[in-house]
């Protein structure tokens, strides 16, 4: 089990230039469905350079347990090589960092077809325990 304080867990993606890439993150709290009402997620992504790509952004889209990001064709084709990306979420006017990591594009036309998945748990600075399950 990961402990972090204001660090994210790591959690690296593929993403096919020119085509549509959906993360899903089921997210528990102490065992419970995470309720994301009220709660404000950030997702933005940062290039080579640790400039913010302001031209390529994360749609997020949320439900009780569950939180979605999306880009599309025209998003993922932007993509280079060293951008990484970070998803914080604010409930309560308390703002946590909870997933971040490289984003490696890859060209279409190259490789196979696959989605993956992995778990993350995560005890918080308040003691609680985060659980979240990524699938791409």
């Amino acid at each position: 089990m990961a402990i972090v304080g204001n660090a994210p867990a790591t959690l690296d993606l593929v993403v096919r230039q020119g085509s549509d890439f959906a993360l899903t993150l089921t997210v528990e709290l102490d065992g419970d469905p995470y309720d994301f009402a009220a709660a404000t997620v950030t997702a933005k992504m940062i290039n080579a350079a640790g400039a913010e790509q302001t031209s390529v952004a994360w749609t997020p889209t949320t439900s009780t347990g569950e939180l979605v990001l999306t880009l599309d064709e025209t998003a993922t084709a932007l993509i280079q090589s060293g951008w990484r990306y970070y998803v914080d979420v604010t409930k309560a006017s308390i703002t946590q960092p909870w997933v971040a990591g490289a984003l490696s594009p890859v060209a279409l036309g190259r490789g196979g077809r696959s989605s993956s998945t992995a778990t993350l748990s995560i005890t918080t600075d308040t003691g609680a325990t985060l659980t979240i399950s990524a699938n791409a």
